[in-house]
């Protein structure tokens, strides 16, 4: 959703915000779920990697202007680098 207000050049809305607060993050939560850790620093640092893997492409390509010859308007695209950046730092934990 935040990739796509991006993209779109939409405002980031309130319920958004809440994933940049990595402390009480639902995403951090997630990565706790997920991976059975209760390491709540590597939690952390594990949600502040995919947030910086989804949004920091999307910074590079419209903000910067650098593109990676990848198309992010591209749904199949997206799922794509999401579901690698995922596994990749998640380490297998599914």
């Amino acid at each position: 959703m935040l990739a796509s207000k991006v993209i779109n050049k939409n405002s980031v809305d309130k319920s958004m915000k809440k994933f940049i607060n990595i402390k009480n993050s639902p995403l951090k939560k997630l990565v706790i779920e997920i991976t059975g850790n209760k390491d709540d620093k590597l939690a952390s640092l594990k949600a502040i990697q995919i947030f910086s893997g989804m949004i920091n492409p999307l910074i590079m390509q419209y903000g910067v202007g650098k593109g990676f010859d990848i198309d992010f308007r591209d749904k199949k695209i997206r799922k794509r680098h999401l579901d690698t950046l995922i596994k990749s730092i998640l380490n297998g934990h599914e």
